[in-house]
């Protein structure tokens, strides 16, 4: 038997992807009142196809890479999305709303 190779559609923005990934993979923070998020993966390749406005960088205790957002301006760009395509995760989510 033959299984027939498909290639994977692009991981862009314009799909659930990272709000999938990030259900399971997300880290966020909150230190001194500011909120920064964390995704991290260990094919840059796949950051830097899904980045909006966020920083990339090598982590390595991970051998891996890890695509960071912090300030107002980057996280709008990401929670803009999660309107989008909103997480599941009900302990992410919580750690997301600004009363937390």
């Amino acid at each position: 038997m033959i299984i027939e190779f498909i290639e994977p559609k692009p991981l862009t923005v314009d799909n659930a992807w990272v709000s999938g990934f990030g259900d399971g993979h997300f880290k966020i923070n909150h230190i001194n009142f500011q909120r920064s998020l964390g995704i991290g993966q260990k094919e840059k390749k796949i950051l830097k196809n899904i980045a909006r406005g966020g920083s990339i960088y090598y982590d390595k205790s991970r051998d891996g890479w890890i695509l960071w957002y912090s300030g107002i301006t980057q996280l709008k760009l990401m929670i803009s999305y999660l309107y989008v395509y909103p997480l599941h995760n009900p302990y992410k989510i919580a750690k997301l709303n600004p009363t937390n």
